[in-house]
């Protein structure tokens, strides 16, 4: 359910320069967010052991952080999408509630599961809705390994791979596709500032009747947050771009450029608070400093809610424009 490039013909080349162009810089920020990060200075101080669990970044919306956690969020996306017809232009109103659940069994290992539920309506702009759907959305397991986590450079680098299980419907539109999306994503700190960076490659597995031919995508996100953490406030600024390499013809070779500026709040927000998102392991963070268990944090210290709309750049538009709510209880 995807518009197409541009309105006139003759500008559709044009189009597709400029949104892979935008794409090109937006992998090259990414990846030289990573790259540049890893070159610390000879001199750089040495960070002791006891120092690691600094290494501590806040969690945004839309880009990945590289540092496992144990966590339950319940997630609510709005997207309103424009289809164009041979009788004119159609809205679909696209809600969804996911449910993720993420694991860190150790302080390099991340495992999660996403389950979503959607809500679709379509119509015209000014008419009432001429179908609606509720279904289930397809369910995605991720597992992540964090390669480098370097308290002196402030950075760490993490691979890992989501899995879609085709628990939705293609005739409904809300899935139902087998898809693997191997990712590099990393996170770096410069003062206080935090960067965070990734790189996706998402394959549907087979080509279904209802769908058309089998979708790729090539994504890249790029965040950045300066936490406040004396208001318990993360305010951060993200940069999307997904261009697709195959698929069909109405979406293929488009892509799409957006911006989302975000916050999240809450005495869990921001990295290094009581119950805030951390980089110890199960163990470690259960202890106090003499090695005793320490008291358990009340459980709205361990919480966070994070709001940020997202807006297309480009003239290529995947939806007109959305919004995602989120609300994590962190363990």
């Amino acid at each position: 359910m995807s518009s197409p490039c541009c309105d006139q013909p003759p500008g559709v080349g044009r189009c597709r320069a400029r949104t892979l162009l935008a794409l090109g810089l937006l992998l090259g920020l990414s990846w030289h967010s990573v790259a540049v990060s890893q070159a610390a200075p000879p001199d750089a101080p040495q960070v002791p052991e006891a120092a690691e669990a600094d290494l501590d970044f806040s969690d945004m919306l839309y880009v990945r952080n590289p540092l496992p956690s144990t966590s339950v969020e319940i997630g609510y996306r709005f997207e309103r999408i424009r289809d164009r017809t041979a009788a004119g232009s159609e809205f679909t109103h696209k809600h969804e509630i996911n449910v993720a659940l993420s694991l860190a069994p150790t302080e390099w290992l991340g495992l999660s599961l996403d389950l979503p539920y959607q809500f679709l309506s379509v119509g015209p702009a000014d008419g009432p809705r001429t179908a609606e759907t509720n279904a289930l959305g397809d369910l995605t397991a991720e597992a992540f390994v964090t390669l480098v986590q370097d308290p002196a450079r402030r950075l760490a680098v993490a691979v890992g791979l989501d899995v879609g299980f085709p628990t939705g419907s293609v005739r409904e539109g809300t899935g139902g596709q087998w898809t693997l999306t191997p990712f590099l994503n990393g996170g770096m700190m410069l003062g206080p500032i935090q960067i965070f960076a990734d790189m996706n490659y998402a394959a549907e597995l087979r080509a279904l009747p209802d769908a058309g031919p089998r979708r790729q995508d090539l994504s890249a996100n790029l965040g950045v947050g300066y936490p406040l953490g004396e208001f318990w406030i993360f305010p951060f600024l993200a940069l999307n771009g997904v261009y697709t390499l195959a698929g069909p013809a109405e979406v293929r070779h488009r892509g799409q450029i957006a911006l989302a500026p975000g916050v999240r709040i809450g005495p869990a927000a921001v990295a290094g608070n009581p119950g805030g998102n951390g980089s110890t392991s199960p163990t470690d963070s259960a202890k106090g400093a003499a090695g005793q268990a320490a008291p358990a944090e009340p459980w709205w210290k361990r919480l966070s809610v994070a709001i940020a709309p997202q807006f297309p750049l480009t003239a290529t538009r995947e939806f007109e424009w959305g919004i995602t709510t989120a609300i994590k209880l962190d363990f």
